[in-house]
């Protein structure tokens, strides 16, 4: 039988603490402890590092999305749970990668299943990196891939090849996404704003690897061998105006 879930709750309001540890202990997870702050909360990952946070955006003075990108340098995956729904919170949120936002008043039933889900997600994450880091040379063409996807994004942006203020691209680049399934499309165009891999597989709900192979896929439809070629292509039908040559079946 598999052990139960250590679970660190990060929250100032002692009430809603309470209710969270019952509603936790009641589902069978283990509560490592309760910090109202964050060094409480540091502190107590440094003597038993959690399986899982539950984080509250706002701690007193301190800044939870602040604290959930220290936890993130230390391995442990977290969840929000916090009143604040504005777009600006959400968004500084979601940039953070939570594996999880759970919005305050919370029921039990939704608590739990967002602690489920986001243990699953964090269990095949954890496993994808570790299929990736079976070799160095594993290891090194990650790495060169991931480079030669910044290095598209970077271009991207110094040649303008999407436009800041519209979602529209040139006709060019429209084409030749024409040739992409849906999911490709949304890679790719994540990838043109400049996310990374780890972004993109976040803001779409699916690993690393499944982000890497369908831009496998993508090189393969479009006829190019490398990000820099996919690259070119785009450059070429938003710098001349036309579709440039067929792709690739």
């Amino acid at each position: 039988m598999a052990s139960p879930a250590n679970i660190l709750i990060v929250e100032d309001e002692w009430v809603v603490a309470r209710d969270m540890r019952r509603c936790l202990e009641a589902a069978g997870y283990r509560v490592t402890g309760t910090a109202s702050s964050a060094a409480d909360a540091l502190r107590q990952v440094e003597v038993a590092p959690p399986d899982l946070a539950l984080i509250d955006i706002v701690l007193g003075q301190d800044d939870g999305i602040s604290l959930a990108l220290q936890l993130q340098a230390r391995s442990v995956p977290f969840v929000y749970v916090t009143a604040h729904t504005d777009p600006d919170t959400l968004t500084r949120a979601k940039e953070s990668c939570p594996l999880g936002y759970v919005v305050k008043p919370f029921d039990d039933r939704q608590l739990r299943t967002t602690i489920e889900l986001a243990l699953h997600a964090d269990q095949h994450r954890r496993k994808d990196a570790n299929s990736l880091d079976t070799g160095v040379a594993s290891a090194s063409r990650v790495a060169a891939l991931e480079q030669g996807m910044q290095r598209i994004a970077d271009l991207v942006k110094e040649l303008g090849l999407v436009t800041p203020d519209t979602p529209h691209h040139h006709p060019g680049v429209e084409t030749i996404l024409g040739h992409l399934s849906a999911r490709e499309r949304q890679i790719v165009e994540l990838l043109l704003a400049s996310r990374r891999v780890p972004g993109i597989a976040s803001a779409l709900g699916i690993s690393p690897h499944t982000v890497r192979n369908h831009l496998k896929a993508v090189f393969r439809k479009l006829g190019v061998h490398s990000q820099e070629a996919l690259l070119e292509r785009l450059r070429e039908a938003a710098v001349e105006g036309h579709p440039p040559a067929e792709a690739a079946n």
